[in-house]
């Protein structure tokens, strides 16, 4: 399907599902090799991933691109659903996928000639029919994505954005003894009797593997280590290896990604056993720790603090990563005092009469909300004074 923008000489084309993904492949790898501040989110083999060993319907994956003279200029991956709120049934748009990471993003250059393109997206969207919407839902963007940015530089009619959640990260852009400074005593202290524990192992080795050749043997040390962690049979039961099409979709992504030289795999094997283990990818100046894994018969010993204390001595070595990024915001980050990228929630809503009545309905949950945090804060003060 293909339509054109005639106030932007923009050209919008929709791709529809796996096909409608292989078919753009070529232009999508062309758009990602130009664009500079890239995340793994906006690859093409992030995708693909999912496209061909989780996703359940494919035929719910819409990809819309704008392309100028036949160059392309941004990629809008988006899902179809009816979602309700506040008792209204909704026709939404959000973008495609909601994952287990909690990020989410359009893929563009965020210039000033791009500063509208959500504006452009909106009224491509409204001029289907087949399209039609009432939300439009930008989940779990960072404060630093392009989506956000789009929307805040655009001004956006009808939108509401909400802190949803935190991206945590520690910078390695000092000498290791200054970052582990920024630590408490304590932490750094029982990390250090840690490292002294794993070494009295005895036949310790610790591997970082990005050679491509290699990688294959330490994806299979990486999801054994991941299953005998509390993620395994006897704990929560979300290990990679215990679903094929987890298994399927990781591997895939380490395929893709060692394309690049961009994925890595870092492990501490005792007697030929893997005890922790870090599945990573390396996008510009940022290493992202997708998933970590250790043995839960050595959690005393710390191993998965163990190995992310040598990764930090690593990249704080390695001149060209400048942050390890935790991606997500656990609780026990904290321990590494990791600083914050605010990550939000964003609706936008169309005029419709559910949209116009949705959008006032959350506007006054979301005055609610500020009037409650005010109050908190408010009633904090006056603990400390009193």
């Amino acid at each position: 399907m293909t339509f054109y923008d005639k106030t932007k000489d923009l050209q919008a084309e929709i791709f529809r599902g796996k096909e409608g993904l292989q078919t753009l492949e070529a232009r999508w790898r062309t758009l990602q090799e130009n664009l500079p501040d890239l995340h793994f989110i906006h690859y093409y083999g992030w995708y693909k991933s999912r496209a061909e060993n989780i996703e359940n319907d494919p035929e719910s994956m819409v990809f819309v691109l704008a392309s100028q003279a036949g160059r392309p200029i941004a990629i809008f991956p988006l899902h179809r659903l009816v979602t309700r709120r506040f008792g209204l049934p909704l026709r939404t748009w959000q973008i495609y996928w909601p994952n287990d990471m909690g990020i989410c993003d359009f893929i563009f250059a965020k210039t000033l000639a791009n500063s509208e393109m959500l504006k452009w997206l909106i009224s491509s969207l409204n001029q289907r029919k087949e399209l039609a919407w009432d939300m439009l839902r930008l989940q779990d963007t960072m404060v630093d994505s392009c989506a956000l940015y789009s929307l805040r530089s655009a001004r956006v009619p009808l939108s509401i954005s909400i802190l949803h959640h935190y991206s945590k990260y520690i910078r390695c852009d000092a000498d290791y003894e200054t970052v582990m400074g920024r630590l408490s005593g304590s932490f750094r202290k029982n990390v250090r009797r840690q490292i002294k524990k794993i070494a009295g192992l005895g036949d310790v080795e610790y591997r970082f593997v990005s050679d491509p050749r290699q990688l294959e043997e330490a994806f299979k040390h990486f999801l054994h280590a991941e299953a005998t962690s509390w993620k395994g049979d006897s704990g929560t039961g979300s290990a990679i290896q215990l679903s094929e099409d987890k298994v399927s979709f990781y591997h895939e992504l380490l395929h893709e990604f060692s394309i690049y030289g961009a994925c890595s795999i870092n492990l501490i094997i005792m007697a030929g056993r893997c005890i922790a283990s870090q599945f990573c990818l390396t996008i510009g100046d940022t290493l992202y720790l997708l998933k970590i894994g250790y043995s839960e018969e050595y959690r005393a010993m710390g191993p998965g603090n163990v190995l992310l204390n040598e990764l930090i001595q690593r990249c704080c070595t390695n001149v060209k990563i400048k942050k390890i990024s935790f991606i997500t915001g656990a609780d026990w980050n904290d321990n590494w005092v990791p600083e914050i990228l605010d990550v939000y929630e964003n609706y936008i809503f169309n005029y419709t009469f559910s949209g116009i009545a949705a959008y006032f309905f959350e506007k006054a949950k979301n005055y609610g909300r500020y009037l409650k945090h005010g109050l908190q804060r408010q009633q904090r003060r006056k603990t400390l004074t009193a």
